[in-house]
């Protein structure tokens, strides 16, 4: 998992710097101004002195009440901590466990078409961050953090569960707005994957000593994973609800052209 973006911690595997993508009018994002990450509850002592050098001030979880109870943010001296989640919870009964989601998906996952369930259901997440009411005030509240960030020595993170879906989705956001191409956007998207290939096969070897099946494993490692399709769903459905990339970043996520400036101006060189 030799990369320069992924940061070395110890209690997270996804956790990486949008510093260093070049724009397409050859402009390089800073470091140390965006993080990307999965859920903070395993940071080590050591992963919380490098965050706090590292100029960690502002944290926004993505992650909803029930996930983040389950697995509490380690706490960081120094930083705020900003909660906006993407999926509106129900006001009705509480949370499913990560065990009771995985067994959803294992009996939803049998069968021969192309895509599994998995990829069906996936696709259809993807594409509700682009219409769902409650998802496009999230990120456009998220939007507005950035753009009022003004210190230049202050990192802001934003994450949450595995740091690949939600998290990735602001990512794609962030980078075309900041005048990624959209190789580029994809290139971040999947490096999800390459924090994956050196935890699977002890998770899935785990899970097999607990007494979890073949079929259950596998079903874990696909969600574990990114896949283009996935990302290109949400393009697909923002072509359809505004017919442009642009447009839905003016009209959904309120970026027009002054906004875009002052994004370009304190998140690139």
């Amino acid at each position: 998992m030799e990369n320069s973006h992924f940061l070395k911690l110890e209690g997270t595997n996804n956790c990486r710097e949008l510093g260093g993508y070049v724009n397409k009018q050859g402009k390089v994002i800073k470091y140390h101004k965006l993080l990307r990450c999965d859920r903070l509850n395993a940071l080590t002592d050591v992963d919380i002195l490098y965050l706090a050098d590292y100029g960690l001030k502002t944290i926004v979880d993505f992650r909803g009440a029930g996930e983040s109870e389950q697995a509490p943010n380690r706490i960081i001296p120094g930083t705020e901590y900003i909660s906006l989640p993407v999926h509106e919870e129900s006001r009705q009964g509480n949370p499913l466990s990560e065990q009771e989601m995985l067994q959803i998906f294992v009996e939803a996952s049998k069968g021969d078409t192309e895509d599994t369930n998995v990829d069906i259901h996936m696709k259809k997440s993807y594409r509700n961050m682009v219409t769902d009411p409650h998802a496009q005030a999230a990120f456009r509240k998220f939007f507005h953090l950035l753009l009022t960030r003004q210190n230049e020595k202050e990192t802001l993170l934003f994450h949450c569960a595995m740091g690949k879906d939600r998290t990735g989705f602001a990512s794609a956001l962030i980078l075309y707005a900041l005048g990624c191409s959209m190789e580029t956007v994809m290139k971040d998207y999947l490096l999800t994957n390459a924090s994956v290939e050196n935890r699977i096969e002890l998770i899935k070897e785990g899970l097999k000593q607990k007494g979890a099946s073949e079929e259950t494993a596998a079903v874990v490692y696909n969600l574990m994973l990114v896949k283009q399709s996935y990302m290109e769903s949400a393009f697909e459905e923002i072509y359809q609800l505004c017919g442009s990339i642009d447009a839905y970043l003016k009209r959904v996520i309120g970026l027009g052209e002054q906004e875009l400036g002052i994004l370009s101006s304190l998140y690139l060189d």
